[in-house]
């Protein structure tokens, strides 16, 4: 038997934000459909999205939630870099190089159609997903859509403790922490944020 403790009401805004951010964890897009692992890869894909951004921004290929998708995995692969160590003058560099090319193509060309395309499938192909698992340093972060038991993304913390966001009964969304009947309820909460 669990009890749930709802630390905090998320807009509407905050819950858009973190599907973003939850979608541009889950594919790579452009090149690789998995998640940059080691800093050679999370370095390309930081120019690969920054350049597809860029031709998006001039040329209008994708559809609003795929841009979303693709603004999200560009932070993703910047946090990664950042992680790795890389400094943010380099990552900067990157990212003023990725723009200088993407304005060297064409908006009508071969190339950007098939850089759109790239997006869009993998967008659509993201759609169809039902749960995915994003290894974390410490813990897997585990996501779904339609939950049977409520939880939309959450982390096990171990001897039956959960962390996360929920879909409550009367359907809003609240960050939650679910321990067990026989813990002490909790008098605060203290969540660290790498980059608030």
């Amino acid at each position: 038997m669990f009890r749930t403790i709802s630390l905090k009401r998320l807009s509407p805004a905050s819950i858009c934000i973190s599907a973003a951010f939850a979608l541009g964890l889950s594919f790579g897009l452009i090149a690789n459909s998995s998640p940059a692992s080691a800093e050679t890869d999370a370095r390309s894909a930081y120019f690969e999205r920054v350049a597809a951004l860029s031709l998006d921004t001039r040329c209008s290929l994708l559809a609003p939630s795929a841009r979303a998708a693709l603004e999200s995995a560009t932070y993703q692969a910047r946090g990664s870099l950042l992680r790795a160590g890389v400094a943010s003058s380099a990552i900067a560099a990157d990212a003023r190089s990725a723009s200088k090319r993407a304005r060297n193509v064409e908006c009508d060309s071969k190339d950007a159609k098939t850089i759109a395309s790239r997006i869009n499938s993998s967008f659509s192909a993201w759609t169809t997903m039902l749960a995915m698992d994003f290894p974390g340093s410490y813990r897997t972060w585990q996501a779904r859509r339609n939950p049977y038991d409520g939880w939309l993304v959450s982390q096990n913390l171990g001897s039956d403790i959960r962390f996360g966001v929920k879909t409550l009964k009367d359907d809003t969304v609240s960050g939650a922490l679910e321990l067990p009947v026989s813990m002490a309820s909790p008098s605060s909460a203290r969540l660290v944020l790498r980059d608030p």
